[in-house]
């Protein structure tokens, strides 16, 4: 069975007539999309000379609480990390003046299409799992 979404009213129609474990995985999938563009943009932004910083930006699961998915964006440091420093890069310190937030930079960069990704992947979604 093959079906055209067309609104973004029915695409909610049509998630919401799933059942709830597939909806979150489907969520999940077309959130880490767009995440995937903020990463992709972050780790051209970033300031590193040697590559470990832009290495170190990751997209994870955040916390899930009934239909609410969230995902992350951000860097995966510890004090043992190698990236330690990704705090001090885009906050800034007494000898950084001049903070870069090139986190936050990609994710303003490119809301306008993050919306557009989501969407198109959770419509692509939506249509192959109704094809089975």
């Amino acid at each position: 069975m093959a079906m055209t979404i067309t609104g973004i009213n029915e695409l909610y129609d049509k998630l919401y007539g799933l059942p709830i474990k597939t909806r979150k995985k489907m969520g999940k999938a077309s959130l880490r999309a767009g995440a995937k563009l903020i990463q992709s943009a972050a780790r051209t932004l970033s300031p590193d000379r040697t590559g470990t910083l832009e290495r170190n930006i990751k997209v994870r699961a955040g916390k899930s609480k009934g239909d609410w998915i969230s995902i992350k964006v951000g860097i995966q440091t510890r004090d043992t990390d190698p990236a330690f420093y990704a705090t001090f890069v885009q906050l800034g310190t007494r000898k950084i003046a001049t903070p870069n937030d090139f986190l936050k930079t990609a994710a303003m960069q490119n809301k306008d299409h993050i919306g557009d990704v989501v969407t198109d992947r959770l419509r692509e979604l939506i249509e192959s799992e109704a094809r089975k």
